[in-house]
């Protein structure tokens, strides 16, 4: 199945322009040096981050078959998390050890490793799971707890580990350098690649299960891949940039409602480019409106929920029928 090629341009132009905007406005007069380091960092960052959160979104809404499952789902966020908080406050006692820690480098590393264990974790489980809906309760509950342990993990830290742990959680784009941003735009299009491969396979399963097993499709196989695609896909997101809210939930049903179709032939490249700039117009608002003083998921939450609403309240639209 081939793309609209109207619809698809036309968000492929909304995305180039926001893409425009967030690189050209104020640096008329800045240095190479501040573009190339600052800005450019940040929108690339932007641009993978939203792309590889709504490609796990609609992974794990596909095996899910529930369109509010999301990368939060698997618990994912809530182990990296207390992962990186336990660290920070476990090594206080050690000075260079805890500054090692603070730094961009080691808070990126502690939230991937977490991701990875929670990731781990949850694969093994899957496979003793019977049902979708008990890895779904699994996910939930261990989202629960490891948020409950966070919570009281915080309540022994002292100020400036709290602010480090505080700060991270409001999630950011700037935290990147040029060649970290290099290797992470590479691992997150080499597994968007992936996945057109996987869009027939992908079509299938969302039929549902019968269906599938029908068509000679390997469930567990599949299931496997589709987990840890998307597990690695939103792990590295939150291990760079911290916690991302929205993108993963809100750039499926954009690219649903915009193209009126379930093939994921179409879905994966759009809904790649509706996340990205779903990141980008949250990131433009930052450098063009506020720089410095909101943080990224509330600018995400207060300008995707409206379009969200405005798309589901339209007149003609019927709920769960996109």
């Amino acid at each position: 199945m081939k793309l609209p090629p109207v619809r698809f341009g036309f968000l492929l132009a909304c995305f180039l322009g926001l893409l425009a905007l967030s690189l050209n406005f104020g640096m008329e007069n800045q240095e190479s040096f501040l573009f190339y380091n600052l800005r450019l960092t940040r929108v690339l960052t932007a641009v993978a981050a939203g792309g590889a959160l709504a490609l796990a979104g609609l992974l794990l809404q596909t095996y899910f078959q529930n369109p509010l499952a999301g990368p939060y789902v698997l618990g994912v966020n809530s182990g990296a998390t207390f992962l990186t908080a336990l660290f920070i406050v476990s090594s206080s006692s050690n000075q260079i050890l805890l500054q090692s820690m603070l730094t961009d480098w080691g808070m990126m590393g502690i939230s991937i490793a977490g991701s990875m264990i929670t990731l781990f974790i949850v694969i093994f489980l899957s496979r003793t799971f019977k049902t979708k809906s008990g890895l779904i309760i699994f996910g939930l509950l261990f989202s629960h707890i490891t948020s409950g342990l966070t919570t009281v993990i915080l309540s022994y830290a002292k100020d400036d580990e709290l602010r480090s742990i505080l700060f991270w959680s409001f999630g950011s784009f700037q935290r990147t350098s040029p060649e970290i941003v290099f290797w992470f735009m590479a691992i997150v299009f080499i597994l968007a690649f992936a996945c057109l491969f996987l869009a027939k396979d992908l079509n299938l399963m969302g039929l549902g299960a019968e269906y599938a097993s029908l068509s000679g499709l390997n469930q567990k196989r599949l299931e496997t891949i589709v987990i840890a695609i998307g597990g690695i896909l939103s792990g590295i997101v939150l291990g760079i940039c911290g916690p991302i809210a929205f993108v993963g939930l809100a750039a499926i049903h954009l690219a649903k409602i915009i193209f009126k179709t379930e093939s994921h032939f179409i879905l994966i490249p759009a809904s790649f480019v509706v996340g990205s700039s779903l990141a980008l117009a949250a990131e433009t608002f930052l450098i063009t409106i506020s720089p410095t003083s909101i943080p990224l998921n509330a600018v995400l939450g207060i300008l995707s929920g409206p379009i969200i609403l405005a798309f589901i309240l339209r007149p003609g639209y019927k709920w769960g029928q996109e």
